[in-house]
């Protein structure tokens, strides 16, 4: 789904204390996603795009920023629910009181949620994990990890994980409790990812939270032949 959701799967906190560390917060981010791999031919491969990201309490929503020529291009070509596409459509994560978590994609075009369930989550490339959706990474991985030198803005802390795999660095913002940047990069210098954030508004002030409920409710079985 996401480079940065897969980084750490399984070190997710538990459902009773995220929600209650998380449950009043409220903001939004611009997250900005980069990868480069090198094959064993030789070429080198980049890719990058950005997202927004918008904390609502035990919801969290992440939209694709898409040039608005592609944009306008889709509508034109998307002429009923069949065309869905899970690449661009923004993705609704919702922290339940039993601390399970749901997963959902919104059809804006259609008017439809296309929810997955868990045995789903893998297909998609969704770790499950509330820490990783909120946060970026779950703060847990921290205590794990060399606490370095403050970061760049004030509230910020580099974290750093050498391992025979190669390095991992977060730059944590303790205020936010939010992942400022995250890179991990392999000891060949093959591979590098980095996810980054930018706080947007104390506000995360986004229609879709209660547009959502009002929409169609799907299964994404539903669109598999």
């Amino acid at each position: 789904m996401k480079i940065i959701k897969s980084f750490f799967l399984g070190l997710a906190l538990s459902g009773a204390v995220v929600c209650a560390a998380f449950a009043q917060d409220s903001a939004s981010y611009k997250i900005e996603h980069y990868s480069m791999s090198i094959g064993r031919d030789g070429v080198t491969r980049q890719t990058s795009y950005s997202e927004n990201l918008y904390r609502n309490g035990s919801e969290v929503l992440y939209v694709r920023n898409l040039p608005a020529n592609v944009s306008n291009r889709d509508k034109h070509e998307r002429h009923d629910e069949r065309h869905f596409d899970s690449t661009w459509s923004p993705q609704l994560i919702t922290l339940k009181k039993n601390g399970e978590v749901n997963f959902t994609y919104l059809d804006l075009e259609n008017k439809i949620r296309i929810e997955v369930p868990k045995v789903e989550f893998n297909t998609v490339g969704f770790s499950g994990s509330w820490a990783n959706s909120f946060s970026l990474v779950d703060p847990m991985i921290l205590k794990k990890m060399s606490k370095k030198e403050p970061g760049p803005k004030a509230n910020t802390v580099w974290y750093e994980q050498v391992s025979d795999r190669g390095l991992t660095r977060i730059l944590w913002d303790e205020k936010n409790k939010i992942a400022s940047a995250v890179e991990v990069s392999n000891k060949e210098g093959t591979m590098k990812n980095r996810s980054s954030s930018e706080l947007i508004s104390l506000n995360s002030n986004n229609p879709l939270f209660t547009k959502a409920n009002t929409f169609t409710s799907k299964v994404i079985s539903d669109y598999r032949d």
